[in-house]
């Protein structure tokens, strides 16, 4: 009997250091893990406010031109008609210069 309690101490010491191991071994495993984790939730984030950010400066033209078209005037719609379809000053003076050298003639 005394043989095998001598012999048993003898192999806790082992057993605790595989044990411990393994231990440090999940622990290790368990921090890559959760690093991964981590890492994965930075990405998404960055995309997400990134998103926003892009919504964000859609939203602010669109405020800003609501603004502009809000202290829009007559005269100023008129204007952006008459560039629509082409029309300028200096179109428009050329227009009456050839018009007046036909009557010259």
């Amino acid at each position: 009997m005394n043989s095998s309690t001598t012999a048993l101490p003898a192999d806790l010491p082992s057993f605790n250091l595989i044990s411990e191991s393994l231990a440090f071994d999940f622990k290790d495993t368990d921090m890559k893990r959760l690093s991964m984790e981590i890492e994965k939730e930075k990405v998404e984030y960055m995309e997400k406010s990134k998103h926003l950010q892009e919504q964000l400066n859609e939203l602010k033209t669109e405020i800003e031109a609501l603004k502009l078209k809000e202290r829009e005037t007559a005269l100023d719609i008129l204007h952006n008609e008459n560039a629509s379809r082409g029309n300028s000053k200096h179109n428009t003076i050329k227009k009456v210069s050839e018009g007046s050298s036909l009557y010259l003639a």
